[in-house]
């Protein structure tokens, strides 16, 4: 059984954790989300009046649906901006904060790791530019243009 003044502060700090919280994310609104997850399932009154329209004729845009299914909310979206250009932008600016946030998250524990790995080193930004691309290195080609390196130094 936990003292009184122990539950206390729990839940002075619960409370000081919800409201930053609140402050942090104030525009987190479910409808806005649903609208993201699955536009196809969510009721036309729910979108915003100036959007109906067009949310209507993504909905019953077959080929959308099928590409919908295929692809990631991630790769949906941006692929229904020229076609639905008003809701795009919704979900769009609904998914924008959580996509620059996982990227600086990345960045920093990235870091953090390099710098944990390797401390004598001051500059890390060569070891972190290729820890952070997306592009995977071609090992053949490096390994080849470094053994051509190789071979014209000791031909010479």
């Amino acid at each position: 059984m936990l003292p009184q003044f122990a539950k206390n502060e729990i839940l002075q700090h619960l409370t000081a954790l919800k409201n930053e919280f609140s402050r942090y994310f104030p525009e987190l609104d479910d409808d806005e989300f649903d609208l993201v997850r699955n536009p196809f399932k969510l009721p036309v009154e729910r979108v915003l009046d100036d959007c109906q329209d067009e949310f209507l004729e993504l909905k019953t845009d077959l080929e959308a649906r099928d590409m919908f299914d295929e692809k990631s909310i991630t790769e949906f979206w941006p692929l229904m901006c020229e076609s639905y250009p008003k809701v795009s932008e919704i979900a769009i600016c609904a998914l924008l904060p959580f996509v620059s946030t996982y990227l600086w998250e990345l960045g920093f524990s990235t870091l953090l790791q390099v710098k944990t790995k390797q401390r004598s080193r001051l500059e890390v930004e060569n070891d972190l530019h290729c820890a952070l691309s997306i592009t995977p290195p071609n090992i053949s080609e490096l390994a080849k243009a470094k053994q051509s390196q190789f071979l014209s130094f000791h031909e010479s």
